[in-house]
């Protein structure tokens, strides 16, 4: 197994806080480099030097970590290793101390169980919560009343025109044959998602039944794409990423106008879907990203799992642990 404290490469996030530096924001995030052997990871600080008084905190899965409550002022003092999915343990890093003030931002990280309990088992999650219905659909007949008509007269014309059809064309960026085609789809698969987006969320909005068939009919049309087509991650993830977090959405906001088996078949698709971004050169199963998190188009994945996540928490078993990664992710390494 391979030593702690390898030295950054070009790209790399590193080891931070910065050895030695006054932290900006209380708990500091900890960060370090990920080994490609490593399964999780011990991390611990402590007040004094040697540690004798340390936080420890085991076999954790991702290369950054940010404590759940603020740490009293002081100087600290921080260490990790690494363990294989074999069971070996590698020594200790090196220790590396930081400095947190009083007039430290406080800003700790939710734990997943706070994370699952504020999010809830009910839909919607995503941008409105069933508690904020009432007063959302009062505003609509009062002060918004003409925005809803305006989203009215939208879904009129969908309802004349149809959904936007899928993608005909397997097009990717990499290849002259098909390059034309390669924004266009995307254009052509955010513009098919906005539809579902504003059928469901018409049908939340007036819980008028003149939607939910609508809205059901969207829906189960974007889940009918083929995840190895034209919008497969691989070939055009710029195709590909709006229905990682719109189909989501509309599937959150039709909820209760879809069928059991209509929602089976929108989780099956969206693990897929979810799979192949968690999979991806931009998001290397999280840790990937985490070490080097410059890349413009990982920084434009991770908070789309996000909302997927949180759409399919308790109903795909895999959310949770996207959840957990956009959650680090947001703490720990964003802004870049």
């Amino acid at each position: 197994m391979q030593a702690p404290d390898r030295q950054p490469m070009p790209g790399e996030w590193g080891y931070r806080p910065e050895n030695g530096s006054t932290v900006a924001v209380n708990p500091p995030s900890l960060t370090w480099i990920h080994q490609r052997e490593a399964a999780s990871y011990d991390v611990q600080w402590a007040i004094r030097r040697d540690l004798s008084d340390a936080v420890t905190v085991e076999r954790h899965r991702w290369c950054v970590y940010t404590h759940h409550e603020p740490l009293k002022p002081g100087k600290y003092f921080w260490r990790y290793r690494m363990r294989t999915r074999n069971g070996a343990v590698s020594p200790w890093s090196q220790i590396r101390e930081f400095t947190v003030t009083s007039r430290a931002v406080l800003f700790p990280q939710p734990t997943l169980i706070q994370l699952k309990e504020r999010i809830g088992t009910t839909h919607p999650r995503l941008f409105v919560r069933a508690a904020d219905l009432p007063a959302l659909r009062e505003w609509c007949q009062r002060e918004g009343r003409r925005l809803l008509q305006n989203l009215q007269a939208q879904a009129e014309r969908l309802l004349k025109d149809g959904p936007t059809p899928e993608p005909a064309v397997k097009a990717s960026a990499r290849d002259p044959q098909t390059r034309q085609y390669w924004w266009s789809n995307r254009e052509q698969t955010v513009k098919a998602c906005m539809e579902a987006e504003l059928l469901a969320f018409l049908h939340l909005l007036t819980e008028d039944d003149r939607y939910a068939e609508p809205a059901r009919r969207w829906v189960m049309h974007l889940a009918a794409w083929d995840p190895d087509g034209p919008t497969n991650f691989a070939v055009n993830c710029e195709a590909a990423k709006p229905m990682l977090h719109r189909l989501p959405r509309a599937y959150d906001w039709a909820y209760y106008a879809l069928t059991e088996q209509g929602r089976e078949r929108v989780r099956a698709v969206m693990l897929r879907r979810a799979t192949d971004a968690w999979r991806s050169w931009e998001v290397q199963e999280g840790n990937g990203h985490l070490s080097r998190p410059y890349d413009s188009h990982g920084n434009r994945t991770w908070h789309k799992l996000a909302e997927c996540a949180i759409a399919f928490l308790g109903e795909i078993p895999e959310a949770e642990m996207w959840l957990d990664y956009a959650v680090h992710k947001f703490f720990a390494a964003y802004p870049v």
